[in-house]
């Protein structure tokens, strides 16, 4: 049985699409550090994971019906973590920032579904309360169809 919501399968693809891009790679200097649960200690809070990282699947969905075909727009939102030791604060985290843009704005392999369009929505740089955290929230858009079924003017 086809699954019609692609929640799952587009997070696994992005998650995918993160740990194999060679920009991610160039940017963490080896392999990147892709969370969608953050490693924390045994009292479940501490995060234990080094700086910096990247969280995935905080998404959002929205549902239509386009000429009898289900198309589900995907507002993926994955989030860069970094605590610079450097002199310019936000340079490592705006990197990694790019290399996520660079690695999910592009056709990306959906089990189950097709990707009609993709679109870079955006960056959002932020500091964090305690002063030494550096945020990005980078959001990526992808509109899909269950696999062949397409409809020509989604």
């Amino acid at each position: 049985m086809a699954v019609r919501d692609p929640a799952y399968a587009i997070q696994a693809a992005v998650y995918a699409a993160l740990m194999s891009s060679p920009d991610m790679a160039a940017a963490f200097g080896g392999t990147p550090s892709v969370y969608d649960s953050v490693p924390l200690d045994p009292s479940g809070q501490v995060i234990t994971a080094a700086f910096p990282y990247v969280t995935v699947g905080d998404d959002q969905l929205v549902g239509a019906t386009t000429q009898g075909v289900d198309v589900t727009e995907i507002y993926v939102k994955v989030e860069t973590w970094s605590r610079p030791r450097g002199t310019v604060d936000n340079g490592e985290m705006k990197l990694i920032a790019g290399a996520v843009r660079a690695a999910l704005d592009q056709p990306i392999a959906v089990v189950g579904h097709d990707v009609v369009t993709h679109e870079f929505r955006g960056h959002l740089f932020k500091r964090e309360p305690d002063g030494l955290t550096r945020h990005a929230i980078t959001t990526i858009r992808y509109r899909t169809t269950p696999i062949g079924v397409s409809p020509s003017n989604v």
